[in-house]
This record gives structure tokens, sequence and C-alpha cells, in this order.
């Protein structure tokens, strides 16, 4: 049988239900811009006007499971539901500029807490601080509506403006990523219930570095993880002289049991007079579209467009530009928690783009520029909201109900793999390995501590083979034979005259049988049968001639019985006990015997038990015997 964690297979639809409906009510607040917002939660979405951001790039937002406000930020300040700064909620070391400031991830095992990741915004902070750190959000203080209860925690630096997450294989931890600048190494931080911990870096891809001149360009563009969290798309630019840029996109392979990266594709635009460079990516509900924001000056002049690229395998391919050319610049791309995408505008526009059926090809993507409205102006930034979180299945193990043969033994194995926690086991026989050797039939269970889940698993082991006894070696009278029978639970069987019967009717012989269970496991058992005159008849000489010419020359008796006992003395004529013996085999004579004795008469009596092949019986003979020369 099995049993992990927290699942159980007949109810994973809807558990799988229960997890989107919820993800879809804690992405639902949109607050971005210079005082725009969005209440995704209807549809169309409503115009909202009552946040507190002004900001130019990266925001985020999160929502209980209700679909309540929690809180917003821009990586600097946080805000509650109320809109108003939570306490220790100012000085965080993300920036209004920088592309996406702010990253939200729940506590595994805490509903009340969340990570706060920040970015700093390089360009705009020469000198100043340049890592990625992180904050801890406790909802459960100040009266329900929060508090930063721990600040600006450094992890790792100089770190460019991206920053984003997808789940850890187990459905449970979150890997959080970064990117550092003046290289090509991806940094990826694991989230669990046993805190922080990494990161596991990949030198991978094409490094963010300073461009020709200098410039902070390198450092400014998203990235983001298709929802399977197997791709990685990061896009960027580089300042390469007067209207003349170049717009990168990569797409990287990412192992999400392990946090490894490698390079898949690449694709580099750049285009004489045109000033060109990426900013938003964001992939289509089935990760099998990949959207590129693209901005720049031509010819002196703002240019801004979308391109979309199929994803096959792990290639880039079909790429087409699907948005209508403008001169309001694109900037992040969003996925809704409808499934569509939204594109943030820039230049004072007070709506957003938006692409309404993004897994679509080409023009049926259904581009639509003026998406949505607004109450206030759009900026480069959109939250940063990094999946619709998968279904949360824990890891499975997986041990079988099974029958060994008798004497043999079975292996259960146990072993959960895990990036950076290592599993702990408890089995119920006290063992704290991986796997262990069963011996003996019994139920077997293992608890498997990973971080914060205790994964479950328990299997029947039976031991096979028809245990049973064909019984005593037997002594058989002469005319009597025994039948013997297969026993209950036999699939096969032979005996050992070869034949196949279910009985079997046997005399004096050594009879085996050979039986296999419906599993094939073997067992045998043998019982010899001999057979004696059960009349016990008894043969003793009267008369012996002890003159050693090897005839005639000792006493003793010579029976047909299957004796129990035997007691045979010798005496003189006045009484006296001259020779006994309780072995049937042993006889009265030289040396010292009969050789030795006087020509007399002597008295002797025998006294029997034995086997009839019914039962016990007793016998007692008595007689004389003659010594003479």
């Amino acid at each position: 049988m099995k049993f992990s964690g927290r699942s159980i297979a007949c109810v994973l639809g809807l558990l799988v239900s229960a997890v989107l409906h919820a993800q879809e009510q804690e992405h639902r607040w949109w607050y971005f811009g210079f005082g725009a917002g969005l209440d995704m939660g209807t549809s169309p979405p409503t115009m909202l006007s009552n946040g507190a951001l002004s900001t130019d790039e990266g925001v985020t937002s999160i929502a209980d499971a209700s679909g309540q406000l929690l809180f917003y930020t821009n990586g600097a300040t946080v805000w509650d539901r109320t809109h108003a700064a939570m306490p220790n909620g100012t000085g965080l070391m993300g920036h209004f500029s920088s592309s996406q400031s702010a990253l939200i991830v729940p506590f595994p095992d805490d509903p009340q807490r969340y990570y706060l990741f920040t970015v700093p915004a390089l360009g705009a902070m020469p000198g100043g601080w340049d890592a990625m750190a992180y904050s801890v959000v406790d909802m459960s203080a100040n009266g329900g509506f929060g508090d930063v209860t721990l600040l600006n925690q450094p992890l790792v630096g100089p770190v460019v403006e991206k920053l984003t997450a997808t789940r850890h294989a187990n459905g449970r931890d979150t890997w959080v990523v970064a990117h550092t600048w003046q290289g090509s190494t991806y940094h990826a931080y694991l989230v669990s219930c046993s805190g922080i911990l990494g990161p596991v870096d990949s030198d991978v891809g094409r490094p963010i570095t300073n461009d020709a001149f200098n410039s902070p360009i390198p450092q400014i563009g998203c990235m983001q993880f298709n929802p399977r969290g197997d791709n990685l798309a990061t896009t960027w630019g580089e300042f390469n002289g007067e209207n003349n840029g170049t717009s990168r996109l990569d797409l990287l392979h990412f192992d999400n049991s392990t946090g490894i990266l490698t390079l898949a594709d690449s694709v580099t635009h750049s285009t004489p007079n045109w000033d060109i460079r990426g900013y938003g990516v964001c992939f289509s509900p089935s990760g099998d579209r990949l959207y590129q924001s693209e901005n720049g000056l031509q010819d002196g002049g703002a240019l801004a467009r979308i391109m979309q690229y199929s994803v096959i395998g792990d290639q880039l391919v079909n790429e087409v530009e699907i948005s209508q050319p403008s001169g309001l610049a694109y900037g992040s791309l969003q996925r809704a928690p409808d499934g569509t995408i939204y594109a943030a505008r820039l230049n004072g526009a007070q709506f957003l783009s938006r692409i309404t059926a993004p897994d679509a090809a080409g023009a049926a993507c259904g581009f639509v520029d003026y998406g949505v409205g607004l109450n206030a102006p759009s900026t480069w930034g959109l939250p940063n909201h990094w999946d619709t979180h998968p279904p949360i299945v824990p890891p499975e193990i997986v041990l079988n109900d099974t029958t060994i043969c008798d004497g043999g033994t079975m292996t259960l194995d146990a072993t959960v793999t895990h990036a950076l926690i290592v599993p702990q086991y408890e089995w119920s026989t006290g063992e704290l390995t991986p796997s262990i050797t069963v011996h003996a039939p019994g139920t077997y269970s293992v608890n498997v501590i990973l971080g914060c889940d205790t994964l479950v698993a328990s299997a029947q082991i039976d031991f096979g083979g028809v245990s049973f006894d064909l019984g005593a070696d037997t002594l058989l009278c002469l005319a009597d034979s025994l039948l013997l029978r297969i026993p209950t639970g036999a699939a096969a069987w032979l005996w050992s005259d070869g034949s196949a019967d279910s009985t079997l009717q046997v005399s004096a012989g050594t009879w085996s049988l050979t039986v296999s269970d419906s599993a094939g496991c073997i067992t045998a058992d043998e019982r010899i049968v001999t057979t004696a005159d059960c009349s016990c008849a008894v043969y003793i000489p009267n008369a012996v001639t002890p003159n050693a010419d090897g005839i005639n020359d000792v006493f003793g008796a010579v029976q047909q019985c299957a004796l129990r006992s035997y007691a045979f003395t010798l005496y003189d004529r006045w009484g006296r006990e001259v020779w006994h013996s309780e072995d049937p085999d042993e006889r009265w004579g030289d040396p010292g015997g009969a050789a030795a004795s006087p020509i007399a008469l002597y008295a002797w009596q025998l006294h029997l038990r034995y086997w009839d092949g019914q039962g016990e019986r007793s016998r007692s003979l008595s007689g004389h015997l003659n010594v003479v020369r």
C-alpha cells in the first residue's frame, strides 16, 4: 500500500481545482505605476485609484486565499491593506527603479508569514547597496495588518534587477532566482521550512556586464519561469552608441529538483539606427509561447514592439511581431489570473495592452493595444507574480505489499532525493537508513522527515511457501500401507515416484513431496516408512555347543519385531544371573560366556515391547538352555 504526505489519489482533481482557485485570489490585486491599480477578480478588471504607490518599475502584491488584500510593495516600502505603510515597512533595499524590485514567497509551513525578496537598481545607486536581500512580513502582527519583523538580510551581490521564482519539483518548496552583475551566474535559493538554503549557482549563458559605453542599460530587464518551472527566459539590452543598441533574450532549461540551469537557446536583435533593448518577458499558460517586449529609439523617434516565440523543446522558433508599431514603450509583461497577458505602457498612458489568447500562434494570440483602462498612468512595472503556483503535491514514497518465499529476504527502499534538504528516516524497526532488509513477515512502516513534511508509507510483507509435514517416520506391518495427502494451499506438486495425484498409497520406502504455492515458492518434506512382522516371531535355541567351530557357539534371540524395549536374562540352576542384555543384537558366548561355562542346564527369560502396527504390545518368554560339548 502507499500513502504520501498530504495527497490521496482519489481527491487529486479536487486538490488541483482548489489550489488554482486560491492562486487566482492571491494574485487578485494589482497596484503599479503612478497610482494605478486593477482588481483582477472581476471581468473585465475593475480600475482602482486607492493605491499608495507612485513608482517607476518593479512592484508586487499578495492576497489571502479568500481574495483579501494583505500587502503590496515596490521593494522600498511595504503598504498594508489599508494602504498605510507597515511598521518597519520602509527602507527596504529594493528600489522604485529596479525592473523586478520585489518578490513575495509564502513560508511553506506558516500561512501568516511571507518572505519579501528584493534586488536594487544598480544604475540608480552607484557605490550603494548592490545585493539581493530578504525581509519577513508577519501578518499575525499589528492586529492582523502585518509588520515587517525582519529587515534587509543580505544574500548575494552584486546582482542585476532580475528576480523571479518557481516551485521545487516537490511542489512545496520554492526556488528564488537572481542574476549576478558582471558575470553569467544565476543564483538559485531554496525556500523551505528549513529556511532559505543555498545558493545553487549556475554559471551559464551570456554574461550581463558593462557595455562598451559603461552604461547601466545591461542591468535592466526581467526574467520569468514558465508555469511548469522547467524553462527560464531572461532579457536585457546593451547600448552600442547613438541610435544603436542590442536586445538579448536567453532561454534556459531549469532542473527544478537540483536548481541547476543550462542554456537552451538565445536570440539577439541588433538593427542599425535602432537603439533597441529587451525589457519584459512572459510565458503563455501552457509555456508553449514566449513573449518579449522591446523598446528603443529608431531614427530619433521612440519605437516599441512585442515579439512572440514558439517554444519547441528548448528552442525558440517562429519569431513573430504581434504588437502594433507604437511610440509608447512596452514595459513588464505579466500573466493575469485568467491566463491572459498584460503589457505595461509608458509615456503617461492610462491603459494596459493585452494578449487575449496567448497560447495561440501569431496574430491569433489576440493582441489588443488598448486592453484595459486605468485611473492613473502606467509605467514600466506590473506586479511580479512569479507564477500561478502549481498544485502542491508532496513527493511520494511507494512501498508495495509483497509476498516472498520463506527463507528469502526483501529490501524496502524509501529513498527521497532533494537538492538541499537531507531527509531523515524512521522505520518501525528502529532503523534510520533509507532502506532496510526484511527477514520476517509483518507490516513495515517508515516516516521520512523532509523539512517540515513528514512522508509516511507502509507495506505488508508476507512469506510464501506451503508449510506442511508428511508426518513422522513410520513402521508398518508387512501387509499394511499408508495414505499420504498433499497439503492445503498447494498450487502444484510432485511425489518422489513422479506422480502428481493428490494422494499417494505407500509401503516400505522413503517418500517425498515437493509443493509450490501460487507465488511460486517451493517447499518439500519426506517420510520414511519401514515394515516388520507385527506378530513378533521370536526364535531362541535350546542348546549351544561352544567348541569354537563356528557352529552354534553363542546363545541369543532372533526376532522379527518393531522393538520398543528388550531384556534377555540367563540364570544357572540355582537361579543366579549368568548374563543379561538389553541389546537385541548381543549374544552370550566367548570370551567368558558359554565356552567358559560348565556343561549344564540353564534357564532364561525374555521381555519384549514392540509395535504391531496398531499399538504397542508386550510379550514375556522363558525356557531352558543346554550347554553341551
